[in-house]
């Protein structure tokens, strides 16, 4: 990739130095981790979060073209479909080039002495303008500090006012067993159709299986025993917050309380961000209490 290297490499190099530690903080985000521990790599599924959640795709440069460029980083000695952390920051530079430059290397119309008429975006002018414009605002960071989030009194209130009906559930999806594994809470909330992404009065709502993952071993003490109850806790307020932090008006306990909503089949999403917001369906959310966890349902939100 030489795209006048290396006219570029020290400013790009020092702009990429000065955000470094956001950027570590985004990349251990997305790189959610395994049974085995925290992780070094980014899988493409948790790439495609990261530019879906960043807003990177564009017509001219979709999220399909640059599946090739994570191909490309790849193409070395690993070879390993995943990002590293220095893989990451190469395909930083190579979203930022073709993003802001989608005719690069292609023949396009001159004028009459010769030079092209394309106005090229080039380096490190198009790598600042991404990262302050799309990156920095919108990317997930490691919430290292989740602790306080979870233990704050307004999350606390929730969690008491949901624990038993999401005990009653742990018990009806694990089966009377002690622990839930990975693959059954996937499951679980697939059948709930809790993997989504959604536009609900001009909220962003997502949730994808990275993110429920990460949730899950985040919160499990021994995720290859699985998930134990009071975990399950934890778990729930995480992907709550996760699901519905782009909802303007939504403080980490409203979320926590909606994803409760949502698991349980009380209320769907649409219904949440109304309650919340307000907008064409009114009302306020059901009450959770210790009554049967309500059977599977589907959003009428076409998804």
């Amino acid at each position: 990739m030489s795209h006048t290297l290396p006219l570029w490499e020290a400013e790009v190099h020092s702009l990429l130095q000065g955000n470094f530690e956001e950027i570590c903080a985004m990349f251990r985000a997305y790189a959610s981790g395994g049974l085995d521990g925290p992780s070094d790599e980014m899988d493409m599924e948790e790439f495609r979060d990261f530019v879906v959640e960043c807003d990177l795709e564009t017509k001219t440069y979709p999220f399909n073209v640059m599946t090739s460029q994570f191909t490309k980083v790849n193409s070395g000695a690993d070879d390993d479909n995943t990002l590293e952390l220095h893989e990451f920051l190469t395909m930083l530079v190579r979203i930022a080039i073709f993003r802001a430059n989608p005719s690069w290397g292609l023949k396009g119309k001159v004028d009459a002495s010769g030079a092209s008429k394309i106005e090229w975006k080039p380096l490190p002018g198009c790598l600042q303008a991404m990262l302050a414009e799309r990156v920095l605002p919108n990317a997930r960071r490691d919430t290292t500090d989740f602790a306080s989030t979870f233990n704050s009194a307004a999350v606390q209130e929730v969690v008491r006012a949901t624990r038993n009906a999401l005990l009653e559930w742990f018990e009806l999806v694990s089966g009377g067993k002690d622990t839930i594994d990975l693959e059954r809470w996937t499951k679980a909330l697939e059948e709930r159709f809790l993997l989504s992404s959604l536009v609900v009065h001009g909220h962003k709502c997502r949730f994808s299986q990275p993110q429920s993952k990460a949730a899950f071993l985040q919160s499990c003490a021994d995720p290859r025993k699985g998930l134990a109850p009071d975990e399950l806790l934890e778990c729930v307020a995480r992907c709550g917050v996760a699901k519905y932090r782009a909802v303007e008006g939504m403080d980490a306990a409203a979320s926590v309380e909606g994803f409760a909503q949502n698991l349980l089949g009380h209320a769907d999403e649409e219904q949440v961000i109304v309650a919340i917001t307000g907008g064409e369906v009114g009302g306020q959310l059901p009450t959770i209490g210790e009554e049967d966890v309500a059977p599977g349902r589907r959003s009428s939100l076409t998804r």
